[in-house]
């Protein structure tokens, strides 16, 4: 995703600054992606919001997700890619659209606690709630810890700001309450100016209320051979469980899960 920002801006991905502030952690050796991502430094200690105790900054990527959504199925339907949209009780009835499936990958988020022959009662559904807003700011910025908020710039002269997660709440109707305690969330986070003390000064451009597929215990990517009936000895690759960071995790979620199909179809089909 990092290449695909430089080479083709026609994606939704964009290069930016971004930095992640902590106000449980303290030692540096406990973020984990400090050696990775491009030019990330730690942020002194003087130079910290007041609460925060550890800061890090560093390049990353951020998507616009109905322009890279667009832009993947164009991608797959010149590539032959054919999609079907279907609603699905139970995984046999995958057989009902291709009856001689070798492997069905499983990516059904939320849907995994429903869906027969599945049914994993760890998932769990996490209300959030965002705005898009006009802003000047360029920078990403999260805080995690007892404050959960972000900041996301879109490079276009909007961003998405939140910090809303209500595990179990499965309302999708949006809550206009909530819109201060979003507005102070960022405002927190952020430099002074970037965003007004009131609600009725902010530049709303669309709320969002949406269902994060989380997972109890993480994400799920593996293998299984299903023993149940009417599925006996279907294969399938479960892909799903993570929560508000679908589209961070996306591509390397992809990457295992194709590499659990490769398993299948040329491995020796051991059970992971």
């Amino acid at each position: 995703m990092w290449k695909l920002a430089e080479t083709d801006p026609e994606s939704g991905l964009k290069r930016i600054k971004s930095i992640d502030y902590f106000d449980q952690v303290m030692d540096a050796n406990q973020v984990w992606y400090k050696e990775f991502m491009p030019s990330c430094k730690q942020i002194p200690s003087t130079e910290l919001p007041q609460g925060v105790t550890l800061g890090f900054e560093y390049r990353t990527v951020i998507v616009t997700p109905l322009t890279y959504l667009e832009w993947l199925n164009n991608r797959l339907s010149s590539s032959g890619t054919n999609f079907v949209r279907k609603e699905l009780t139970h995984i046999s009835e995958v057989r009902d659209i291709v009856p001689q499936v070798d492997v069905v990958v499983n990516a059904s988020g939320v849907g995994a606690k429903y869906l027969g022959g599945v049914e994993d009662m760890l998932v769990e559904e996490s209300r959030g709630q965002t705005m898009l807003v006009r802003t000047k700011e360029t920078t990403v910025i999260c805080q995690s810890g007892d404050l959960y908020a972000y900041s996301i710039p879109r490079l276009d002269g909007t961003a998405v700001i939140g910090g809303i997660s209500q595990p179990g709440n499965t309302s999708t109707v949006l809550d206009p309450a909530l819109r201060a305690e979003i507005l102070r969330r960022a405002r927190l986070i952020t430099v002074p100016g970037a965003y007004p003390e009131r609600v009725e000064d902010l530049d709303i451009v669309e709320e969002m209320v949406g269902i994060r597929p989380g997972r109890i215990g993480g994400v799920r990517v593996e293998k299984e051979v299903l023993q149940t009936v009417p599925v006996v000895g279907m294969k399938v690759v479960h892909a799903y469980g993570v929560g508000g960071t679908g589209y961070k995790y996306s591509a390397g979620v992809a990457k295992r899960a194709a590499g659990l199909v490769d398993d299948f179809i040329y491995g020796d089909e051991v059970v992971m």
